[in-house]
């Protein structure tokens, strides 16, 4: 994402320390830092992280349903 596309999230995840959460839980031992991404709405597909992110709208972008 560009920068003024991911303002939003970045001001929603320093304040609560989103960033140290993640690396205390590997910590911890909980969850994995690697991970395969599936398209769910397509028989469970495997996909690329660019995959993933086509199509991505902007927070406060999105179409109405």
């Amino acid at each position: 994402m560009k920068e003024e596309e991911h303002h939003a999230l970045v001001e929603r995840i320093e304040p609560r320390h989103g960033l140290r959460q993640l690396s205390y839980m590997k910590e911890l031992g909980v969850g994995c830092d690697r991970y395969k991404l599936l398209d769910i709405d397509n028989a469970d597909v495997r996909i690329t992280p660019a995959d993933a992110l086509q199509n991505l709208l902007p927070f406060g972008k999105e179409k109405a349903l």
